[in-house]
């Protein structure tokens, strides 16, 4: 039962804080610790929707401020701590597989549309990396 509300809070958000998590403390990750990280991120997704419904029309064009990269910089931030905590894997084969990625998704997006190609470039990379990784 425990599985399943902490399955059910997961989002990629909290799922890269836990792999974090459990490289910095020999794989050792309270459910405690998960429950909370997941309802810290709903409730503060929840503030930011409520903040943003109210105040959203006071920024004209949130281009200017760079608020369009936010998502993305975020992603680039988890990928950061996770490639630089994860000793399970050389940081050489980590940014192997990073480049393999991005150079799929380049080619890919040629000639599939955005969300397919980015489906394609992740089960490319999972497939990269499994080789990779059993060489």
């Amino acid at each position: 039962m425990q599985n399943i509300g902490l399955g059910s809070l997961l989002t990629d958000e909290t799922f890269a804080l836990s792999m974090n998590k459990l490289n910095q403390t020999n794989q050792q990750l309270k459910t405690s610790w998960l429950h909370a990280a997941n309802i810290v991120a709903y409730l503060v997704r929840a503030a930011a929707t409520v903040v943003g419904c109210l105040l959203g029309n006071l920024i004209t064009d949130p281009n200017q401020f760079g608020l369009d990269f936010a998502v993305v910089g975020m992603f680039i931030g988890l990928l950061y701590l996770q490639i630089i905590t994860d000793r399970s894997k050389s940081l050489p084969t980590q940014l192997w597989v990073v480049l393999f990625v991005a150079l799929a998704m380049y080619f890919l997006m040629r000639w599939v549309p955005g969300n397919l190609a980015l489906i394609f470039a992740t089960l490319l990379g999972c497939g990269f990396g499994m080789v990779v990784d059993h060489k």
